[in-house]
């Protein structure tokens, strides 16, 4: 089965010019330790750390000034839309993954796939090969 079959829609991209305070609370909202960062829905990069806004805050920075774009990894990991459920359950595991960003050929985000429903529907498809 392919992903595009599984995209979840509704997580809200994070953007470079968002603002990590911004982000640290739709992580939260959202149980992430990574989400992945889009302008204009093309995939631009990840953020990578649990917390953003906090951290900005141990450092002394303002939460509220400092932008994804200074803190995202360009390092974007993802999957095309035509991979199927184990290769996406590959990729989380090897690079540690809560959300992975599904694009097309052109790195446009079609939408995102959670790791905990790509376990569960492998588990309901007797899929153990991730």
């Amino acid at each position: 089965m392919k992903l595009s079959e599984f995209l979840s829609r509704n997580l809200k991209l994070l953007s470079p010019e968002d603002s990590v305070q911004t982000a640290g609370s739709q992580m939260r909202k959202h149980g992430a330790s990574n989400m992945p960062v889009a302008s204009e829905r093309k995939l631009v990069g990840m953020l990578d750390q649990p917390n953003p806004d906090l951290q900005a805050t141990r450092y002394g920075h303002d939460p509220k000034k400092v932008t994804v774009g200074e803190t995202m990894s360009e390092n974007a990991v993802c999957c095309l839309e035509d991979q199927d459920l184990a290769s996406a359950l590959r990729v989380m595991n090897d690079h540690h993954l809560d959300f992975l960003p599904i694009v097309d050929k052109q790195h446009c985000v079609l939408g995102v796939v959670h790791r905990d429903e790509l376990v569960e529907l492998a588990a309901t498809q007797g899929d153990s090969g991730f």
